[in-house]
């Protein structure tokens, strides 16, 4: 089933952005060859949490962008456009593989990789969340019942309303023993743009060092119940991100 496999953080402030993200979370940031606006993120690999992610200059996205792997381009395009969502971007040739960017019908931006391998990776062994990497995210969504309707038609994710507190619908994107990240769909509130979610060990001390590296805390410390303890964070571009304890 495809997968979100990979993350995109915009910045104003291309050097300011990847200081702060390797203060906070210790992540090994270098510029891509050839492409002088786009540095690549280091993260720990583990079942359900992203390969990697990437720092980018503003002028490629306004948001955070998540990027799915799949087969086949011309299918998953093809489904896209068929389910209400738009391709935006020109296919490109990137390291690896093919890309394209597409929106959903709620206006979300995500990427599509097609990746070209010699051979497919072996599947990881099922463990405990790897930290310090991004391991969940949420899509905002004005119309709940389309956006689910998309993701369920396009990518086939399973996707069902939480049973905790609050309207929150959780999407399982497929088996626990390959790469990519869970999310969910959440009424559009805070912000137009989809949140990623990092594993940490403990959250107080993290707190301190995103405010440390000049980032903000938007939300305090909550429990959600039978997951783990959460905090809202904001870094130094202005963009959402949460952490998570896991329990």
């Amino acid at each position: 089933m495809p997968r979100p496999v990979w993350f995109e953080i915009p910045a104003d402030d291309l050097p300011r952005a990847v200081q702060f993200y390797h203060s906070a979370f210790g992540w090994e940031i270098t510029p891509l060859e050839g492409w002088p606006e786009y540095w690549i993120a280091k993260t720990p690999m583990s079942p359900n949490a992203v390969m990697g992610g990437a720092i980018m200059s503003r002028s490629a996205g306004a948001c955070t962008r998540n990027t799915v792997a799949v087969t086949s381009l011309d299918e998953t395009v093809a489904k896209v456009g068929q389910a209400g969502g738009k391709t935006i971007s020109e296919r490109m040739p990137i390291p690896h593989g093919t890309f394209v960017v597409c929106a959903d019908p709620e206006g979300t931006e995500f990427g599509l990789i097609q990746p070209e391998m010699d051979e497919a990776p072996p599947p990881l062994e099922p463990g405990p969340l790897a930290m310090l990497t991004v391991i969940h995210f949420e899509i905002p969504a004005d119309d709940v019942e389309r956006a689910i309707a998309f993701y369920e038609g396009v990518f086939g994710w399973k996707i069902a309303k939480w049973d905790g507190p609050m309207d929150y619908w959780l999407a399982d994107t497929g088996p626990d023993t390959e790469c990519g990240m869970h999310g969910a769909i959440a009424r559009r509130a805070a912000g137009p743009c989809p949140i990623d979610t990092i594993s940490v060990p403990d959250v107080d001390e993290y707190v301190g060092k995103i405010t440390g590296a000049g980032g903000a805390i938007t939300m305090a410390k909550a429990e959600i119940p039978g997951v783990g303890w959460f905090v809202g964070c904001q870094d130094t571009e202005g963009n959402a991100f949460g952490i998570m304890q896991p329990l």
